[in-house]
């Protein structure tokens, strides 16, 4: 079952289902990963070059409208790392501090080029949502990006995200 035939199910088959994935995968229930989670984070690396979203952004015609789409680049990334987010489907919607380590093939410290890191965190952001590893990246779950940063890496590439819990929600 792929996830578009669960996103049609009713909320209590995709806890079901999901609960049956996570005791497969990792040996425990929802409320197991998130005590291990509220006691030591969650951390994961995707071990790809980092890719910004809004480079090279493309626009395609639908209809009488146009329509945004980020480029090819971002989308190929998005669709590999999709295999190294943990916890897929977990939906956490607690404010936590997301922390991304990009490792990059070019020594932008010395490179003529810049990258923004704003770009590579909203990349970032966007492949938990999309994975439904957290269920929105507005403020209120994503609260901070703290010790975030870009670094050298020429022979392994890759982000070190770690995710760690900062408070409640509203109805706990």
């Amino acid at each position: 079952m792929n996830r578009r035939d669960i996103s049609r199910l009713a909320p209590a088959a995709q806890r079901q289902i999901l609960e049956e994935s996570l005791k497969a995968h990792s040996g425990g229930s929802v409320e197991d990963i998130m005590r291990r989670a509220e006691r030591d984070g969650i951390r994961f690396t995707i071990p790809l070059n980092p890719v910004s979203k809004k480079n090279s952004s493309r626009v395609v015609p639908c209809g009488r409208y146009h329509k945004v789409l980020p480029s090819a680049a971002y989308e190929k990334y998005e669709e590999r790392a999709g295999s190294h987010i943990p916890y897929k489907g977990l939906m956490i919607d607690r404010p936590c501090a997301v922390q991304c380590l990009f490792y990059t093939k070019i020594d932008y410290s010395k490179a003529k080029t810049h990258i923004d890191l704003t770009n590579l965190l909203e990349a970032v952001d966007d492949v938990l949502v999309h994975y439904h590893l957290l269920a929105d990246d507005n403020c209120r779950v994503i609260v901070s990006h703290d010790g975030s940063r870009v670094l050298h890496d020429g022979a392994h590439p890759r982000t070190e995200v770690t995710i760690r819990f900062l408070g409640k929600t509203a109805g706990q």
